[in-house]
């Protein structure tokens, strides 16, 4: 799991399509050596988040807000994420 720290963010906004694909970015981001955080409207899990809901969406943008560090609204995003990847797991 170190390596994915050190790997670099997608760049396109379509590039997160699946809710593992957003829980791995999350996660690489928030953990990762030398964490930058992308303006809201430039982080890839924005319109993925969109695409989703308005709660996700409320949860990804207070995560920026908050500087996006390790704080309240990143717990938030890691375990709205978790849930939908355990609710896309049970579909299949």
């Amino acid at each position: 799991m170190a390596a994915l720290g050190r790997a670099p963010p997608p760049h396109a906004p379509d590039v997160i399509t699946t809710p593992l694909g957003a829980l791995a970015f999350h996660w690489s981001a928030a953990n990762g050596e030398g964490r930058l955080l992308p303006p809201l409207e430039e982080c890839p899990l924005t319109a993925f988040a969109a695409g989703i809901d308005e709660r996700l969406a409320a949860i990804h943008a207070e995560y920026h807000v908050m500087g996006g560090d390790r704080n309240p609204a990143g717990t938030a995003l890691s375990e709205a994420l978790i849930e939908l990847v355990c609710a896309e797991g049970s579909r299949l």
